[in-house]
């Protein structure tokens, strides 16, 4: 096992550290290990005495592909969906309120599209750069979850334009409602 650490103190000068043994005190450190399958036993050691985070250790050591379906219940796309089909039968039964809860919808839209779409961003720069800190399997893994983003991106745009489209049909009903509540009250 090779190891290197580097430590940028507060005035952001590298120091290399021959013999670590603690994290140190002050600024931060950069920890470079190479090793092979019989080193984990080494780098556990390393991992325990310097307070590393596990997860990390852990997706160090073992550097497997994450799993390309995953299931999380109900996301926040099928509970949108879920109040789609509300408001499509609240719509149906020209429901009062049916504009105020389409409005809330639209709301809520707008405010995860603000939070999918810079995470959406971010990860694409992240699967395209070429910086060397970022190997070629870790490129690949924020490819699979950009393309995770932007299928929830994309749900979120389809899920905004339907609600649009409901609230236009909606805006257009209410004159034809009158006029035919006008129609039935003379017969």
């Amino acid at each position: 096992m090779n190891l290197r650490v580097l430590q940028f103190g507060v005035d952001d000068v590298a120091r290399a550290i021959e013999q670590p043994q603690a994290m140190p005190t002050e600024g931060w450190a950069w920890i470079d290990i190479t090793a092979g399958p019989d080193d984990t036993e080494r780098i556990l050691e390393f991992a325990e005495r310097f307070g590393l985070d596990a997860m990390a250790v852990r997706d160090a050591i073992a550097d497997t592909d994450l799993l390309k379906v995953d299931n999380f219940g109900e996301t926040v796309l099928d509970v949108f969906d879920n109040r789609n089909e509300e408001l499509n039968e609240l719509a149906l039964k020209a429901a009062p309120g049916f504009l105020a809860e389409i409005t809330a919808v639209r709301a809520d839209l707008a405010a995860l599209r603000k939070s999918v779409h810079p995470q959406r961003e971010a990860l694409d720069i992240l699967r395209r750069t070429s910086s060397p800190v970022l190997t070629e399997a870790g490129r690949r893994r924020f490819s699979d979850v950009f393309d995770t983003a932007s299928r929830a991106a994309q749900g979120v745009e389809a899920a905004r334009t339907a609600q649009l489209v409901g609230a236009v049909v909606e805006i257009s009903a209410t004159p034809l409602r009158t006029i035919a509540g006008s129609v039935a009250r003379r017969h």
